[in-house]
């Protein structure tokens, strides 16, 4: 068989030759790479994106020629297919005028997988924008097409204004010899079912990068108050209360809009702008566990992800959202106190994916049916959730005691959700010094906590002017929440939540990093004199940094081996 270039149109090679320059400045992304090579060891691969398209072809192109990959055939209506003509390497298109060559040969394929051949076929789809999509149309896309249905000249100019900000994703691959096994259909219905199959894992593996579409906030409210368990307390309260239905119904959609976040793209660009520059000023840097971080991708593609970081800082959901973004996975719903939502930063917060909830709401019914139902509506949105299990900041540095509410919330929506699969990831974030050290020194002697507002924040400015050290961040295996839950067994929520608390709280124990700080700091705090001469310090410095290599934990990568 000829090589895929010569079968392509003149025009399509020049429009190739223009682009040139800008298609090489799409990243070559190593994983894909990677995964390809693993996969071309083991059988043969055919690849396999949505929808044909001349750019999107170029943009392949180019990627096989830089990763150094054979550059499969395109069957885009290009070449002969018949009995017997299943080429080595191809590229089908799902959807478009070659849908129907792309049926043919993936029935081929099926048939000769039953004939003891091992195929792949391994979906791609590239991501030109990875901000989130919406559930409303923008004004763009009524006048233009949707974004997955962009014209050649829209999607020109992405390459041209957007290269660098654009992704090639591989998906999981579908093997055929395994459905061969488990299915035994002939083989042009085993070939729909193929063909279903990718398109459900090119939607599994587009929400991991874009996450869900996002749905607007007023939109979230409404179906958070037209859940029926808010509609039975609203009947419950208005009887006990002798009062309209209506009065009771407009309270809890007061509560919700005091709750309910605002999510936007732009607050979330905007935020790591800022943050980016502060993080240079304050922290040496970050030291980020890269692989936990992709299996926190992994499971978004099953459902949403529920994010339960140890809580030592006011930076602590700062830094989760941040490397998020530049991570290139969609930050997370935060569960804020109300003492963060004062102005400015109350609406940026909000606007960057944080829903407040008062300190206390104990005996309040509509307040209460109100975040039910709210965390509900998010998690059925399937929306990530953060929330700090410890309930407030760590004055010590020492785990915190669980707190039940949200969990208990959790734990019932999920139990709610019959087709909704939330995944727990425990977080550890460790500093080797920490901007609110001072308050927490002067709280620890009596004084009284200060409370968030304008005037704290512009205090705040002087600690910007000194290094804090490095900052470590590791996550844990993420845990179906139901599987936790049915490792629990208990007559009511709440006793569930106590076993799965804890078991969470062991998790963030286990991933703690031992810090520089914390060695000095512990060597310090067992001696029982005033003063220690720098021998004896360094000595046990060494003796604890020994006993934390035996046990097997974590130890900051800056402290000195020796």
């Amino acid at each position: 068989m000829s090589d895929a270039s010569s079968r392509l149109p003149l025009l399509v090679r020049l429009l190739g030759v223009l682009l040139r320059p800008w298609l090489e400045r799409i990243p070559v992304p190593t994983d894909v790479v990677e995964r390809i090579r693993d996969l071309s060891e083991q059988a043969r691969v055919i690849f396999v994106m949505r929808k044909a398209n001349w750019v999107d072809v170029l943009v392949w192109r180019s990627f096989c020629r830089r990763a150094r990959i054979s550059e499969p055939p395109v069957i885009a209506g290009l070449m002969p297919v018949g009995p017997d003509t299943l080429p080595a390497r191809a590229l089908l298109f799902l959807d478009g005028p070659q849908a129907q060559q792309a049926a043919t040969l993936i029935e081929e394929s099926v048939g000769a997988s039953r004939g003891g051949e091992r195929i792949l076929l391994l979906p791609i789809t590239i991501l030109w924008d990875l901000s989130p999509r919406r559930v409303e149309r923008s004004l763009l896309e009524i006048l233009f097409r949707p974004r997955e249905r962009a014209g050649l000249l829209r999607r020109i100019m992405w390459v041209v204004l957007g290269a660098r900000g654009s992704r090639i994703v591989a998906a999981d691959p579908v093997d055929l010899a395994q459905l061969v096994q488990e299915d035994p259909d002939d083989d042009a219905r085993l070939a729909r079912k193929v063909r279903l199959t990718i398109r459900y894992h090119l939607a599994q593996t587009e929400r991991a990068y874009l996450g869900p579409r996002l749905i607007p906030r007023q939109r979230l409210i409404q179906r958070a108050l037209h859940d029926p368990s808010v509609q039975k307390v609203v009947d419950e309260v208005a009887r006990e209360r002798g009062v309209s239905r209506d009065l009771v119904l407009a309270e809890v959609e007061e509560n919700l809009d005091e709750i309910a976040a605002d999510f936007r793209w732009s607050a979330i660009r905007f935020l790591a702008f800022v943050l980016s520059r502060v993080w240079k000023r304050i922290y040496e840097g970050f030291n980020v566990d890269m692989e936990g971080l992709e299996r926190i991708r992994d499971a978004a593609r099953r459902g949403p992800v529920i994010l339960v970081p140890c809580h030592k800082s006011h930076m602590d959901y700062l830094i989760i959202s941040y490397l998020f973004k530049q991570h290139e996975l969609i930050p997370p719903h935060i569960a804020a106190g109300d003492n963060l939502s004062f102005f400015p930063l109350g609406p940026l917060f909000r606007r960057s994916g944080a829903f407040f909830i008062r300190r206390s709401f104990l005996g309040d019914q509509t307040y209460e049916a109100a975040l039910r139902s709210y965390i509900r509506a998010l998690l059925r949105a399937n929306y990530s959730i953060e929330f700090f299990i410890e309930g407030t900041r760590s004055r010590s540095g020492k785990i915190m005691p669980p707190k039940f509410g949200l969990l208990t919330m959790l734990l019932d929506a999920q139990a709610s959700l019959q087709h909704t699969e939330c995944q727990v990831v425990p977080i550890a974030i460790d500093y080797e010094s920490v901007l609110e050290e001072s308050s927490m020194v002067r709280e620890a002697q009596g004084g009284e906590k200060q409370k968030e507002s304008v005037g704290a924040l512009l205090a705040a400015r002087r600690k910007l002017r000194r290094k804090y050290g490095r900052v470590y961040v590791r996550f844990g295996e993420p845990q179906s929440l139901r599987a936790l839950q049915a490792d629990a067994p208990g007559v009511t929520t709440l006793e569930q939540a106590r076993k799965v608390g804890y078991d969470i709280l062991w998790g963030i124990q286990r991933l703690i990093t031992v810090t520089p700080t914390a060695l000095v700091a512990t060597s310090l705090c067992v001696h029982h004199k005033r003063g220690i001469r720098r021998e004896t310090l360094l000595r046990r410095i060494h003796l604890f940094q020994s006993a934390v290599e035996r046990s097997g934990a974590h130890l900051a990568t800056d402290v000195d081996a020796g």
